[in-house]
């Protein structure tokens, strides 16, 4: 911790006493998700308010019940800088931050890059993260007082200064922020800095995202009952009875308000002593084992590749085929999320003559999309025209037409996206996110068959706009005359890097083989936790949303586990 750290911690009243509650006198605890890419955001009001959970529960709370009655907000981590000024629209959705309608701007901070512009070409971004390490603090200050602020007008309606108004923006709070993966110590220390000298905050708690999986969360077992918290009155007794044996105390005991409970008396959900966090994120891919809720970091394994580098081979591989896209980072960023997805398994080979051939072709025309493997995407592509009925008239590949942004007048947000992002004109049509996340809540035959509609369609499908009565055919050329970009291969080709990283020269292992390396890395002592972990692997990031990556992982972990 910094000098101007410690002596503010010091001088804090709430810090006098090493028995006192860090959090007396806080009003809000402010959770902030600091990805590379995004920044997630949520406030818990504290002491948690009675109308929600009666007093009478305080010692029963169940923290999914918390999680499901707090708004999560998204921010994109980055600053973008336009071609041209742009004049700020009157009609778009007001913010604690945003410039006034009618004046004109080059500089968009985080969520006015969706809320105030809709010209993305040539869109420069600054990113405060390199190599998913805080490297641009005055970018990250700029971000953070957007983000804050924004945030804080949203949930106490207020003038987002601190509290009452007054004071620095994160007065009276406390902050629980995640940082990198064996972050480095300066950016620890520059953390805490910012936190505690230009915000204000009462309290941090940095750490990281595998810390903080399974609590508030349902990603394991609802069988699995929840961990009792030992109340500070019965820690004070169990402690003085064991005073005469060797054994320690368990902890020293805090002193508790009967009219305001402590965050000690709430039962958090219980998690597997041994897990295995497998993050794949926007800078890297980690594989973290985590034991008696403590990473063990001397396992903790890393992939040179996320969703950055994959982003920037997409861009590369349609510029050096179709058009020039190496420009438009953030354009590319949606589409690839949107139409990407990994292949079932690896797959075998075809040799052979046409009969072998179509007899394949026949037999891939049988499954569903959702169990083809690599082999069998590229054979479909390689005859696509050449055997299309054998193929059982699926096709992979799909048409994204490309946005124009002279002159959009388009109402209603759907439109508007359409117009910003661009649409898919012909192929499989992936659902929206919110449809998506619906749909895998069901069976599994149900989810395969999502995954099947988002991989490939028996017939192609039109999502062009209508045409109206009376169009001039002025307007019909134009339309005719918009760009698109072809994905086909690409769509499978791009995130298949993550199981084969020699593709693109990297000397590092690929995804299941940095898993296995991870658990096989723990000591003779931990094995047992080691072996418990195959049963116990958490997929978190951004790129774990891909379709058909928990498929595929499954299926080449298995033969590697025990």
């Amino acid at each position: 911790m910094p000098a101007s750290t410690r002596e503010a911690a010091a001088t804090s009243p709430s810090l006098e006493n090493s028995t006192a509650d860090p959090l007396s006198g806080v009003d809000t605890i402010i959770v902030i998700d600091n990805g590379a890419h995004n920044i997630r955001i949520a406030s818990i009001p504290y002491p948690l308010p009675t109308s929600l959970f009666p007093s009478s529960s305080w010692s029963s709370i169940d923290t999914r019940t918390l999680l499901s009655s707090i708004p999560i907000e998204v921010y994109p981590n980055a600053i973008a800088r336009t071609r041209m000024p742009h004049t700020i629209p009157s009609h778009s959705f007001p913010t604690a931050t945003a410039p006034a309608p009618g004046t004109k701007t080059s500089i968009f901070v985080s969520s006015h890059i969706h809320s105030l512009l809709d010209d993305y070409a040539a869109l420069h971004l600054r990113l405060p993260h390199q190599s998913g390490v805080i490297v641009d603090w005055a970018a990250q200050k700029r971000i953070w007082d957007h983000v804050l602020t924004n945030h804080l007008v949203k949930t106490e309606g207020g003038s987002g200064s601190g509290k009452k108004g007054k004071g620095k923006l994160l007065a009276g709070k406390a902050v629980v922020i995640t940082e990198a993966y064996l972050n480095p110590e300066p950016v620890q220390s520059a953390i805490d800095l910012m936190l505690f000298e230009q915000y204000g905050t009462q309290a941090v708690w940095r750490t990281t995202s595998a810390d903080l999986i399974g609590v508030g969360s349902d990603v394991f077992s609802p069988s699995i009952p929840p961990r009792p918290i030992t109340p500070p009155e019965e820690v004070k007794i169990e402690s003085t009875a064991t005073s005469s044996s060797s054994k320690p105390p368990l902890r020293p005991a805090r002193s508790s308000d009967a009219t305001e409970p402590s965050l000690s008396r709430i039962s958090f959900p219980s998690r597997p002593q041994s897990l295995l966090v497998v993050d794949l994120g926007y800078s890297f891919c980690h594989a973290i084992p985590i034991i008696n809720s403590q990473p063990h970091t001397a396992s903790i394994r890393r992939l040179e590749l996320g969703g950055k580098m994959l982003t920037n081979l997409l861009k590369e591989t349609l510029s050096f085929g179709q058009l020039d896209m190496m420009d438009e980072s953030w354009l590319m960023s949606h589409i690839f999320a949107r139409t990407s997805f990994v292949a079932a398994e690896v797959g075998r080979r075809v040799y052979g003559g046409r009969e072998r051939v179509e007899s394949e072709l026949e037999r891939i025309g049988a499954m569903s999309a959702g169990e083809w493997s690599y082999e069998d995407l590229l054979l479909l592509e390689k005859y696509r025209g050449r055997y299309k009925e054998k193929g059982g008239g699926k096709q992979v590949r799909l048409e994204w037409r490309l946005p124009d942004y002279g002159g959009n007048s388009r109402r209603g947000e759907r439109e508007r996206e359409r117009a910003r992002y661009g649409f898919i004109v012909d192929g499989p049509n992936p659902a929206k996110a919110g449809e998506r996340q619906a749909k895998r809540q069901k069976l599994d035959k149900e989810e395969v068959d999502w995954d099947s509609a988002f991989i490939a369609s028996s017939s192609s499908s039109s999502h062009t706009i209508p045409k109206k009565d009376g169009e001039e055919e002025e307007e019909e050329e134009e339309r005719e005359d918009l760009q698109s970009l072809t994905l086909s291969s690409e769509r499978f080709s791009i995130l298949e890097n993550l199981f084969n990283p020699s593709a693109l020269s990297l000397d590092q292992k690929p995804l299941p083989e940095l898993i296995l390396d991870s658990i096989t890395s723990l000591p003779a002592s931990m094995a047992s936790a080691g072996d418990m972990m195959w049963s116990n692997i958490v997929l978190t990031g951004g790129l774990s949303n891909a379709v058909g990556m928990k498929t595929r992982l499954e299926k080449e972990l298995r033969p590697l586990a025990p």
